[in-house]
């Protein structure tokens, strides 16, 4: 199992809020089969990380396609129906001739089946972008029910525990941003390029104030081939 990474705030990043409460419970889990991802339905769990090894040849054909630096594709899929196979056949034009492409669009489709069979929606949406700089930076919540992030190459996503939030500061009239409710020494978690991360957003039922804090990751050494899928409807 690959160790898991966390670094503090820095002064600039850290809230003003007082420090957080280490005996609370984790709003993360980290799992290393495809099965274990269901326990995303427990109330507490905000982010499942699932840990994944090997796959070089899927990593060195990722980090091809990232420093191309022209990708930009969306599309609605549905797994086992037609549109869904359409739109990964249309995904391998935009995508580099290598005998790996074949291992990357067996790999989306694998995704989109769980996440179709995890939220019961029978569509989703599906974004493959390569990014040469953050898309967003700052801490957020995301207003779906889950959704699945895969950072093929480059710096991964980065979120935080339920530890290290405030959020009746959320609650607040006028809103207030959700920077404002990092407590001071929150420590920022990451994962490793291709481990897959569920990320439970505030249209999951019972999640409505709880929507799992992230951001994408400040710096990057190298181009990011970054993966989201959203189950639609």
């Amino acid at each position: 199992m690959k160790e898991r990474t966390t670094s503090p705030l820095s002064r600039r990043e850290e809230g003003l809020l007082p420090s957080r409460d280490e005996h609370a419970s984790s709003s993360t889990v980290w799992v290393d089969g495809t099965a274990d991802m269901a326990i995303l339905f427990e109330p507490h769990v905000n982010v499942v990380v699932l840990q994944r090894q090997g796959h070089e040849a899927l990593a060195a054909y990722a980090a091809k396609v990232a420093r191309r630096g022209e990708l930009s594709f969306k599309a609605t899929a549905a797994f086992h129906q037609a549109n869904g196979l359409d739109a990964l056949d249309e995904l391998a034009l935009h995508l580099p001739p290598d005998d790996a492409r074949d291992v990357l669009i067996e790999d989306l489709a694998y995704w989109i089946e769980v996440v179709t069979e995890l939220s019961g929606s029978p569509r989703v949406g599906l974004r493959l972008v390569s990014l040469d700089a953050p898309m967003c930076p700052s801490f957020h919540v995301d207003h779906v029910t889950v959704r699945l992030v895969c950072t093929y190459s480059g710096a991964a996503s980065e979120w935080l525990e339920e530890r290290d939030l405030d959020r009746s500061l959320l609650s607040r009239l006028p809103p207030m941003p959700v920077a404002a409710a990092v407590r001071r020494g929150a420590l920022v978690q990451r994962c490793e390029p291709l481990d897959v991360v569920l990320l439970k957003g505030t249209a999951w039922s019972g999640n409505e104030t709880r929507g799992a804090v992230h951001r994408s990751p400040v710096h990057s050494a190298q181009p990011r081939l970054l993966l989201t899928i959203d189950p639609l409807g």
